[in-house]
């Protein structure tokens, strides 16, 4: 049976693997233990490769742990943009982040959003943290 795999990281959670429930019908944000006992007459995993079961519903599923170092995403904004959505670079989820978040500029007497500076945000449902650089139109 091929269990579904995420990519998780070290660096958002003090040290411990993120992992996540792959489950759809789970509840949102349920998080998994690691299965120290691979199921009998399974393929040994990578050592990059984690079983994990989670804690709400024991669904099983894979991480798969990769760099530590935080992400970076990089839109292009247009001037006049009140928010931006961008998918998390660790699980896909799409996030909205509001413009009043952005530092504010002083042009020609008017203070306008400035998308040129970054700030690190993080997932709602990954809860991972990731560097967004919104990059002027």
């Amino acid at each position: 049976m091929k269990l579904d795999r995420i990519t998780g990281n070290r660096e958002n959670y003090g040290g411990n693997l993120q992992a996540f429930c792959t489950n759809p019908v789970c509840r949102s944000g349920a998080f998994g233990s690691v299965v120290v006992e691979q199921p009998q007459g399974a393929e040994a995993l990578p050592d990059n490769v984690h079983l994990f079961e989670c804690r709400t519903c024991h669904h099983r599923f894979e991480v798969e742990e990769t760099s530590t170092l935080p992400a970076e995403v990089a839109p292009v904004v247009s001037l006049n943009a009140t928010s931006i959505t961008t998918s998390c670079p660790w699980c896909g989820e799409r996030n909205e982040h509001q413009a009043d978040g952005w530092p504010l500029v002083n042009v020609d007497g008017f203070f306008k959003v400035s998308p040129t500076t970054a700030f690190g945000v993080d997932c709602r449902e990954c809860h991972a943290v990731y560097l967004l650089r919104p990059k002027a139109e």
